[in-house]
């Protein structure tokens, strides 16, 4: 029987030729100690894992694998969350997933809200790293691509629009009520401030006590505690103020408490105005690709969509047309618009042997093309590829300057 602490993992393994493959895989996973049992499947490509999780992670056992010459096939996700706003929020996020076995490496990018996430899907399932994002305080938006990211991104920028109206209208009466000369009311001046203050400071400052409140349940500091505790004192020294409990009156800042929680909530909405832009930019490279390809099969034309093109498909392209794929051209001429990869406005003369670029538009002839690249394979497919490798790479200084952050904070709150 195998205990709490024992837990089965079944790797996928590449490589492997031969029994003696098998054997050498699992004699280095069974030299780890905390591994009672190793099974290596040859026709299935798997070796099937008993370990102590109290003394080994799954990356150890990938390792083993890798040691012993051989290499481990692992999924690779990119999750949407919101709710990020620090590089502590980054760093509460990635040793979140980075805890929950089967999840070998997270790496999160705050300015576009991707978490990249290489894991073990027959350990650790996408609604698992759900709800460990969910429970650590911050907004599952889905996976890239999925639209309920845009959904959701646009409900929280629409909450954010009418809480930033709020706070503006609430501040302005709150300035004037300052400046405005002493009129005989039933109530005194600081009563009726706090009284139109209190409803719009509440529903301004929730989002930012919330977080705050989270980050501390996590046992983790970030800017949104810091916030918590300057406007926070503000609004609660003006409450003192007013009842002449230990201050005095001259204590009023209830327009400087409404006023911050509205900058802030202002800057949240910049800020993940332009994250949206970020991902944006990456939609529309995908959108420059044709969605169908006219291929000749069996000696028939027939249309199909442009994830079924195989390298060696000939493909036609009316004028008008994008070129579905990469390809050179096996017959006829014409002039192809190549501008949204070269930025030239003037179309290059394809004829013969040339080569083709895949979303590029063909302008005034048919001509007919072999398929050479295709899928992931594709220019268009290597831009977008590397764009967003570059939105989600950490460089080593941004990494140096994350751990002094880290440190940053906490800090300034002691």
């Amino acid at each position: 029987m195998v205990d709490k602490k024992t837990k089965k993992a079944e790797i996928k393994v590449t490589g492997m030729t031969c029994a003696t493959c098998a054997t050498t895989i699992e004699k280095s996973l069974m030299n780890l100690e905390g591994v009672s049992k190793a099974e290596v499947n040859l026709a299935k490509e798997t070796a099937s894992v008993e370990y102590d999780s109290n003394k080994l992670k799954i990356n150890d056992l990938d390792d083993a694998v890798k040691d012993a010459g051989y290499d481990v096939i692992n999924e690779k996700v990119v999750l949407k969350v919101g709710g990020m706003t620090c590089v502590m929020c980054a760093n509460t996020i990635e040793s979140t997933l980075s805890n929950l076995d089967g999840v070998i490496d997270v790496n999160v990018n705050v300015s576009s809200e991707k978490v990249y996430v290489i894991y073990n899907p027959k350990i650790v399932s996408i609604a698992e790293m759900k709800k460990a994002i969910e429970e650590s305080g911050y907004q599952y938006l889905g996976i890239e691509g999925e639209i309920l990211e845009d959904l959701k991104r646009e409900k929280n920028q629409k909450k954010k629009k009418i809480r930033i109206i709020v706070g503006a209208i609430d501040s302005a009466i709150l300035m004037g009520l300052m400046y405005a000369p002493m009129i005989m009311l039933p109530i005194s001046m600081s009563f009726l401030m706090f009284l139109i203050a209190l409803p719009a400071f509440l529903y301004l400052s929730y989002p930012i006590f919330n977080a705050a409140y989270r980050s501390l349940k996590n046992k983790n500091l970030n800017m949104d505690v810091m916030y918590s505790m300057g406007i926070g004192v503000a609004f609660f020294s003006s409450i003192l103020g007013t009842f002449n409990i230990l201050l005095g009156s001259e204590f009023m800042f209830y327009e400087a408490a409404v006023m911050l929680a509205t900058f802030l909530t202002f800057g949240r909405f910049l800020e993940e105005r332009a994250k949206g832009k970020t991902s944006e930019s990456i939609k529309r490279l995908m959108g420059l690709q044709a969605k169908n390809a006219t291929v000749i099969r069996d000696g028939k034309e027939i249309e199909i969509p442009i994830e079924d093109v195989v390298v060696g498909d000939i493909v036609i392209v009316k004028p008008g047309e994008k070129i579905p794929v990469d390809g050179e051209v096996i017959s006829g001429q014409s002039y192809v618009d190549e501008s949204m990869i070269s930025g030239e406005p003037i179309p290059v003369l394809k004829e013969k042997a040339s080569n083709l670029i895949g979303a590029t538009i063909n302008k005034n002839s048919v001509i007919n093309f072999r398929a050479t690249k295709v899928g992931k394979d594709t220019v268009l497919s290597q831009i977008i590829k590397l764009v967003e490798e570059a939105q989600g790479s950490k460089p080593e200084i941004q990494k140096i300057a994350d751990k002094a952050v880290s440190y940053f904070i906490p800090t300034v709150l002691t």
